[in-house]
């Protein structure tokens, strides 16, 4: 039988750490005798815009933390509909002569047939319905694809909205980009008077506020909740509590999340968690005791469920 060894990971000094910036695939090779070892190639950008599964891509924590909040938004706002699917990094092979698959941050897709069948990828021809609106968190990094390459390949998919959450750094400052599909080439969309872009499909407004994304409820004006609980470490546990018991029902699937998602929470926010799990009275907590500065606790949601 075959053995496998894996190549040596890439060092960290200046001259590897430049060359693996985009990322890096692995990639099999048979050796002299028989054994099987796997050579970790650099990413380009090319590579970023079509990637495999596999491929290992750097992100950073301003990028995370606004994809998840979108995403929990987005789930949130088509909750209604039975055929609505929300995508998060997931392949979309389209229906295009010549144009590849992409992976984009955020995908929504209405007319789907079963959209709780758990997917690797999307095929638009296979599916007979293709995204309303495709949204690209922006990466440093790879900021071209997403503000250049992509306009052009987004357009060629006949996507109607492609909206880019653009950093040129990762500190800031965040700028809003929108594109309307027109037949000869997208129509960038015009901020309203609060730097705000009008998203149709979910029907609400996306907006900004420091180097965050913020969602408004297109009917009510009020700020739509669910950024995550490591976003909001200075609110007390019993309020966060509060909010999540109200919103995750219908942002997460989580039974179906529970064995891959892994979420960062304050220590005493994850021990109300589960004496309520547990039905156990609270502890006592003495006057003006709040949430410990900067402890946290990682946990699997299968923990508690």
């Amino acid at each position: 039988m075959s053995q496998v060894t894996v190549g040596t990971p890439p060092s960290r000094q200046p001259a590897d750490a430049d060359l693996y910036r985009y990322g890096w695939r692995l990639v099999e090779r048979t050796l002299p005798d028989g054994k099987i070892d796997y050579d970790r190639l650099p990413l380009t950008l090319e590579d970023l815009l079509h990637p495999q599964d596999g491929d290992v891509m750097p992100q950073n924590s301003v990028h995370d933390e606004d994809l998840l909040y979108l995403f929990g938004v987005a789930k949130k706002q088509v909750a209604g509909d039975p055929m609505a699917l929300v995508l998060c990094d997931v392949l979309v092979d389209w229906d295009v002569p010549g144009l590849r698959h992409h992976s984009p941050d955020l995908s929504v897709i209405f007319g789907v047939r079963r959209p709780q069948q758990p997917r690797m990828s999307f095929d638009v021809a296979a599916e007979g319905a293709r995204p309303k609106l495709l949204i690209e968190v922006v990466s440093p990094n790879y900021r071209n694809n997403d503000v250049v390459t992509k306009v052009e390949h987004y357009h060629r998919a006949r996507v109607p909205l492609y909206v880019i959450v653009d950093r040129e750094q990762v500190e800031g400052p965040v700028k809003l980009i929108g594109y309307r599909y027109a037949p000869q080439e997208y129509e960038e969309m015009p901020l309203d008077a609060q730097g705000r872009l009008w998203l149709e499909p979910l029907g609400l407004w996306l907006g900004t506020r420091g180097n965050r994304v913020v969602c408004y409820d297109g009917v009510t004006g009020q700020e739509i909740g669910g950024r995550c609980v490591a976003c909001e470490a200075n609110r007390k546990p019993t309020d966060l509590l509060s909010d999540w018991k109200e919103e995750w029902p219908t942002m997460i699937d989580l039974h179906s999340a529970a064995e891959s998602l892994t979420i960062h929470l304050p220590a005493d926010l994850v021990a109300e968690f589960r004496r309520l799990a547990s039905g156990k009275a609270p502890p006592h907590r003495r006057s003006g005791a709040g949430s410990m500065p900067g402890v946290y606790t990682t946990l699997h949601l299968g923990m508690l469920l």
